[in-house]
């Protein structure tokens, strides 16, 4: 039996402010947190009526999303800053490299600019110095394994493109810092 052609949905700010603080509580990290929220955010916004778009209550549901997905982000920022100042300090290539494909290219610069300038001279100078060497380890290994001149040949010197990648990057940093 069909009742209605369409359903309609009654939100009001604290109960989206009360959903956040459950979400809050049951998501086990900042990055689920934020899929979720996001994915609240943008069905809310594409499925309200039209006379509602511009209406306070909207507007303030609009504003407390908005403001948990600031703190989810941030949240995450912080996480993906530890891990990768850990990861450099370890000089774990795999983690490096999972954290640099996991972000954008502007995130990742964003928390490895954090992680080095949180580090103490001594740390951030072996970082540099390892990371120099990785990469000049990588690129001869690759030349040599290439049968043409001034290229790099990845599969044949057995070297992980997205590694190499993320380490190229930091170089890049480490050559602008």
């Amino acid at each position: 039996m069909k009742l209605t052609d369409k359903v309609s949905l009654h939100l009001t700010p604290s109960g989206i402010s009360a959903y956040c603080d459950e979400l809050q509580r049951s998501t086990a990290t900042p990055e689920k947190r934020l899929i979720a929220l996001d994915a609240l955010r943008t069905f809310i916004i594409t499925a309200v009526e039209p006379e509602f778009i511009n209406d306070e209550t909207f507007e303030r549901i609009k504003a407390i999303l908005l403001s948990e997905i600031e703190r989810a982000s941030a949240e995450l920022m912080e996480v993906n800053l530890r891990l990768l100042a850990a990861a450099l300090q370890r000089h774990d290539i795999s983690k490096i490299s999972q954290l640099f494909n996991s972000l954008s290219r502007s995130g990742f610069w964003e928390i490895l600019t954090l992680a080095m300038s949180r580090m103490d001279a001594t740390p951030r100078k072996e970082v540099s110095m390892w990371a120099s060497q990785w990469l000049e380890e990588a690129k001869r290994r690759g030349e040599e394994a290439s049968p043409y001149p001034d290229s790099i040949d990845f599969v044949a010197a057995e070297i992980e493109i997205t590694e190499y990648t993320a380490m190229t990057d930091i170089g890049k940093y480490l050559d602008y810092a």
